[in-house]
């Protein structure tokens, strides 16, 4: 049974409010009826469990989570205050959600974003982006649109971009890679592995790979032996590897160990 949370709750219980950790999502998903895939992913980035209502917008986080130029995530982000977006839909001359009620609730973007400089400086002040998630066909909807639109001359009016991303901008295979490799990013966390631990696998995984002639299946085998890890632990370490962009691979092929070219960083 869904928890029925109020506007003024949400603002008492100050969601939306924080970054990274501390950042409160303003819609949860046991409190909102939703399409598809639900989830619950615990960020690689903001170590907090996030709010995911659809597959599209889980395919879309797990891209972002990989995005090096990506530094904070924070979904279902109000549009507050409520007063500002109810002026941009009279200006527009469309109706405030919900429309078939007389008392408006606030609306949401799906992720607001914090990321770096192009060039990979970070600025004394951040650089932020606002997405909306939506399946394409949903596009062809009028409503929907006037909701985007409300929406975009919000984010508009503080300077801050604003876009919308369909099924048809998501780089599924790489999310799919990332879906499978998801848990080991805390691989060294679970195996209570230190900093220079991880160093000097990966100085062992470089060596064994070039002796054994790029061979990934060999050079896995051979760390298992070398650090006594049970049979498939070496797969971990790599996917480990991996989510840590400490070294490179194609991600925009499926991931498959038999014919995985791993390319390592300088």
């Amino acid at each position: 049974m869904r928890s029925r949370k109020t506007d003024k709750w949400r603002l008492i219980e100050k969601r939306g409010s924080g970054i990274g950790k501390d950042y409160k999502p303003w819609l949860k998903i046991h409190e909102f009826g939703s399409r598809g895939l639900t989830s619950r992913p615990l960020g690689w980035k903001t170590k907090r469990v996030h709010q995911l209502m659809s597959n599209l917008e889980y395919y879309t986080f797990l891209n972002l989570q990989y995005d090096p130029k990506v530094l904070d995530i924070r979904e279902q982000y109000p549009l507050l205050p409520l007063e500002q977006t109810k002026l941009i839909a009279k200006q527009l001359d469309v109706a405030h959600p919900p429309k078939t009620r007389k008392e408006k609730t606030v609306m949401t973007t799906d992720f607001f974003i914090t990321v770096t400089e192009p060039d990979g400086i970070i600025s004394s002040l951040p650089k932020y982006m606002a997405i909306a998630v939506k399946p394409k066909k949903d596009l062809e909807d009028l409503r929907t649109r006037e909701k985007l639109c409300i929406e975009e001359h919000y984010w508009r009016a503080k300077g801050i971009p604003f876009k919308v991303v369909t099924e048809q901008d998501i780089n599924r295979i790489q999310a799919k890679n990332l879906e499978m490799m998801y848990q080991s990013f805390w691989w060294d966390e679970e195996k209570e592995y230190l900093r220079e631990d991880i160093e000097s696998m990966l100085k062992e995984f470089k060596c064994s790979y070039k002796e054994t002639q790029t061979n990934l299946l060999n050079t896995l085998e051979v760390m298992e032996q070398k650090f006594n890890w049970i049979r498939g632990e070496g797969v971990s370490f790599l996917f480990y590897l991996i989510t840590h962009r400490m070294v490179k691979v194609d991600m925009n092929k499926k991931i498959d160990i038999a014919t995985l070219q791993v390319d390592f960083l300088e």
